[in-house]
């Protein structure tokens, strides 16, 4: 049997960490997902989880989408650029007075 090389690499233990999810496949996708499980084991001798699998695809895919990894930069740095005006503004913004007769340290 020649080995294989799949476009999904092998998963690292914290990969494999068991999460929750639900979905429903259709038909086709579900007997290809099974299907690569299979290929999964026959190429890395391991058995994997179909949670597994498909938060490692989800993951590859989204991370080899240019535009949306584009938008999420973005999205990332106007979030950023919001949370740094917000800490200016309240460095900014004067504490209120201090009563006569008493010190701050009190």
């Amino acid at each position: 049997m020649t080995a294989m090389t799949l476009k999904l690499r092998r998963l690292s233990e914290r990969e494999l960490q068991p999460g929750k999810y639900s979905v429903t496949l259709p038909g086709p996708i579900n007997t290809d997902l099974l299907a690569y499980i299979d290929a999964y084991k026959e190429a890395y001798d391991d058995a994997v989880a179909p949670d597994a699998v498909i938060a490692a695809i989800v993951t590859q895919f989204l991370g080899s989408d240019a535009a949306f990894q584009q938008w999420k930069r973005a999205r990332e740095g106007a979030s950023a650029t919001r949370a740094r005006r917000r800490r200016s503004a309240e460095a900014q913004t004067p504490s209120a007075p201090t009563p006569a007769g008493s010190s701050a340290g009190e």
